[in-house]
This record gives structure tokens, sequence and C-alpha cells, in this order.
């Protein structure tokens, strides 16, 4: 699992170009510039009870905003549980989740 520096810059524009389709994703940003990941602990938490369902997981800072991003890619099938454990209170609230769901329907070849 890759787990990027803080002050690696990425962009969502090259996030959006990396989405495989055979995948799902969550990408979890901070709602405001935050010096380091500490904000992430919790989110790892609640992530970790579904480890089985998540192929990577990566951390890096928008280029345009300055904004912390993690970004997880989830095995399709085990998509739910994690969605549901995001809805969890313990989230905290200076973050947005984004959910890109895997499309069944897609031409995979």
């Amino acid at each position: 699992m890759k787990q990027t520096l803080p002050g690696e810059a990425c962009s969502w524009a090259e996030i959006k170009g990396r989405l495989d389709p055979a995948w799902s994703y969550v990408v979890i940003e901070t709602t405001a510039v935050t010096p380091n990941a500490d904000v992430f602990r919790t989110i790892a938490a609640l992530l970790a009870e579904h480890s089985v369902g998540i192929r990577s997981q990566e951390i890096c800072r928008e280029t345009g905003s300055g904004k912390l991003l993690m970004l997880v890619q989830l095995d399709p099938e085990k998509t739910e549980p994690v969605k549901d454990a995001l809805l969890d209170p313990r989230l905290p609230p200076s973050v947005t989740v984004y959910i890109y769901n895997h499309s069944p329907g897609r031409d995979q070849s």
C-alpha cells in the first residue's frame, strides 16, 4: 500500500485520470489546508476494519488548494461496507468524502 508523503503534490485532474473503471474509489479531502496527515488517523482506523477490500491507499497534497487528499482504491465487491464505515459519526467533520463507484456495465477489456 503506497503511503505518499503529505507534501507530495497531486491534482484532481491527475487523480481522475488514474481512476480505473474496474475498481471503486473513495477520495477524502480535508476541508481546510492542514500541515500534516493527522486528520486521516480516524479514517485510517475506520478503513482498517475493511482492509480486505482495500487494494491501495495514498495521501497527497492537492496542488491548487493545498488541501490533503486520501485516495483509496476498493474492490467493487467490497465497496458498500467501506461506504457504510465512512458514514460513522467518528468521521472528522473537517473532511469531505467523494465516492467513485465501479460501473459493471462498462466494457473492461
